[in-house]
C-alpha cells in the first residue's frame, strides 16, 4: 500500500503539536538548563573602562616638522580615526608603555603572570625575565584591551580581565600611562621645537654681526680710498696665511702621533680600535664642527683680535675635554678585558683622529677667506657696489632673524600651554560586578531556540514515519470504502462503572 500524504490544516497542526508537546517540552527544558550550568562553568569576563578627552593640540608648522624630520605627524593628521586607533595600539604596547603598565598595575606579583614567564623561561632560558615579563603583558594588553572613539574627541580605552579589580586597576593603570605618556611627548616635541629655534637663532645672529662687521670693514676700505690711502687687506691676508702654515705643522704632528700609538696598539691584543658613534659624542662633534666654522668665520675677516675669537677658543677646548671623557667612557664599557694604559692609548688615538678631522675644516675654510681676501677690490665704485650688496644682505638676515625671534615666542607660548596636556581622563575606571562575559541571558535564549528546533524536527520526523489514518477522507481516498461513522475521542469520558 503506497504511503499516505497527510494534509494538514492550521487546526491539524496545533492538534499535532500539543498531542506531541513532550517532544517539544523535553528538549526546551534539558538543553537551556544544560547552556545554564555549562555558563556558569565558564570563566566570566568583567570589563572597565577609561573615558579620556582628546582637545586640539598644540601642532607644529609642516615646515617646521620637515626641518625637525618629524614627518609622521604632518602625516597623521590626515590620517583616520580608524587609523590612528591602530596607531595607538601599537604604541600601548610598547616595551616602554609595558613597563610602566606592570609598575603601576603591580603585574609584576601577579601569579598568572609569573606562571606565564615561568613557562617561557623553560622554553626560552637564553632571554630575561624582565624581557619576557614585558612580552606576557603586551600580549594579554592587546587581547584584553580595546579602544573606541566614541565621539571625534573622545577616547574609550576598555579592558576585559577575569575579576572586577583586576579590570578596574588595569584600566585605571592604562588610562594613567596613556595620560602620562601622552603629557610627555608633548613636551617633548615643544622642547626639540624650542630648540631648535634656539640654534637656529643664534645661527643667524652669528650671519647677522658677521655681515654687520664686514659691512663695517668696508666703510673703513671706502673712506680709506677717498683719502687716498690703501685697502687694509694685506696685514689680514698674512695673518691667514701664518695660521693655515700653523695648522699644517700641527696636522703633521698630530699624524705622526697616529702612526706612533697605531703601531704600539697593533703589538697588543686588542684588534682593531672600533666604536659605536654614542648620541652624547654626535651632539658634541656637531657643536665642534659649528664653533671650528665661526672661528674661522670670524679669523677670516681679519678680526683675530676679536674677544669672540678667545671665548670661541675655549669653548673648543671644553667641547674636546666632553668628548675625551665620552670616548673613554665608551672604550672602557667596550674593552673592559684590556689594561688602563692601552685603554689610554686608544682615548688618544681617537682624540687625534678627532682632532685631525676638525683641523682639516678649519683649514679648509680658512683657505677660503684667503681666496677671498685675495680676490678683494680696490676700486672705490667696486666697494660702493658690495657694500649695497651687503646692504641687500643685512636687510635679508634681519628679516630672516626677527622671524625666527617671532617663532621662538610662539614655541614659549606653545610650551607654557603644554604643561596642561591635551589628554585628559573625564570618566574614571569603575568597578562593575556583573560580568559582560558569559551573556547568561543570551545563552538561556539560545538554548531555547535550539530546543524549539529540534523539538519541531522530532514531531516532524514522527509525524512524516507515522503510516495509521487520521482522518475519513483518508480512508475514502485510498481505500474507496464509505466510512460507516467516528467514533470520537473525548478527553475525561468514562466506561460506564468506571471512574473518570
Amino acid at each position: 500500500m503506497a504511503t499516505p500524504e497527510h494534509t494538514l490544516e492550521l487546526r491539524a497542526i496545533l492538534a499535532t503539536i500539543l498531542r506531541r508537546r513532550w517532544f517539544i517540552l523535553v528538549p526546551v527544558v534539558l538543553i537551556t538548563l544544560s547552556a545554564l550550568v555549562a555558563s556558569f562553568l565558564i570563566t566570566p569576563l568583567f570589563e572597565s573602562a577609561v573615558l579620556v578627552y582628546e582637545s586640539n593640540p598644540v601642532s607644529l608648522s609642516a615646515g617646521v616638522l620637515r626641518m625637525l624630520g618629524d614627518y609622521r605627524n604632518i602625516v597623521s593628521g590626515l590620517d583616520s580615526k580608524r587609523v590612528k586607533i591602530t596607531d595607538l595600539e601599537r604604541e600601548l604596547r610598547t616595551p616602554a608603555y609595558v613597563s610602566r603598565i606592570i609598575e603601576a598595575a603591580g603585574l609584576d606579583q601577579d601569579s598568572s603572570v609569573s606562571l606565564q614567564v615561568r613557562e617561557l623561561q623553560s622554553r626560552y632560558p637564553e632571554r630575561a625575565a624582565d624581557e619576557l615579563k614585558i612580552d606576557v603583558v603586551a600580549d594579554m594588553v592587546s587581547r584584553q584591551m580595546k579602544l573606541e572613539y566614541v565621539t571625534a574627541s573622545h577616547l574609550l580605552i576598555s579592558v576585559q580581565a577575569t575579576t572586577p579589580h583586576q579590570a578596574r586597576d588595569l584600566a585605571k593603570s592604562i588610562g594613567d600611562v596613556f595620560i602620562a605618556e601622552k603629557h610627555r611627548q608633548s613636551e617633548q616635541a615643544v622642547y626639540r621645537s624650542l630648540q631648535f629655534a634656539y640654534d637656529e637663532l643664534a645661527k643667524r645672529e652669528a650671519d647677522l654681526k658677521g655681515k654687520m662687521d664686514e659691512r663695517t670693514r668696508l666703510e673703513q676700505d671706502i673712506a680709506s680710498v677717498e683719502a687716498g690711502g690703501q685697502v687694509p687687506a694685506q696685514q689680514a691676508k698674512r695673518a691667514l696665511e701664518t695660521e693655515i702654515e700653523r695648522r699644517r705643522f700641527e696636522t703633521e704632528e698630530l699624524e705622526s702621533r697616529e702612526r706612533r700609538l697605531t703601531a704600539e696598539l697593533d703589538r697588543t691584543s686588542a684588534g682593531e680600535l672600533s666604536i659605536d658613534e654614542s648620541p652624547a659624542m654626535s651632539r658634541g662633534i656637531r657643536r665642534l664642527d659649528t664653533l671650528v666654522e665661526r672661528l674661522a668665520l670670524v679669523i677670516s675677516t681679519g678680526a683675530e683680535r676679536d674677544p669672540a675669537v678667545q671665548e670661541m677658543q675655549v669653548r673648543i677646548v671644553q667641547t674636546e675635554d666632553e668628548i675625551e671623557r665620552e670616548h673613554r667612557s665608551l672604550v672602557a664599557r667596550k674593552y673592559s678585558g684590556i689594561d688602563a694604559d692601552t685603554q689610554d692609548r686608544m682615548v688618544s688615538l681617537l682624540g687625534i683622529k678627532l682632532r685631525k678631522q676638525y683641523l682639516k675644516k678649519y683649514v679648509e675654510a680658512l683657505r677660503e677667506g684667503l681666496r677671498v681676501q685675495g680676490s678683494r677690490g680696490r676700486s672705490l665704485p667696486e666697494l660702493r657696489g658690495r657694500l649695497e650688496l651687503m646692504d641687500q644682505q643685512i636687510a635679508a638676515a634681519q628679516r630672516l632673524r626677527d622671524n625666527l625671534k617671532d617663532q621662538q615666542e610662539v614655541f614659549e607660548l606653545s610650551l607654557s600651554l603644554v604643561q596642561q596636556s591635551n589628554y585628559e581622563i573625564v570618566e574614571e575606571a569603575e568597578l562593575h560586578l556583573a560580568p559582560v562575559w558569559p551573556d547568561r541571558r543570551l545563552i538561556a535564549a539560545s538554548g531555547l531556540l535550539v530546543g524549539l528546533l529540534l523539538g519541531a524536527a522530532a514531531i516532524f520526523i514522527v509525524e512524516a514515519s507515522d503510516r495509521s489514518f487520521t482522518t475519513p477522507e483518508q480512508v475514502v481516498s485510498y481505500l474507496n470504502v464509505p466510512v460507516a461513522g467516528v467514533v470520537p475521542s473525548i478527553e475525561g469520558l468514562s466506561v460506564r462503572g468506571e471512574s473518570p
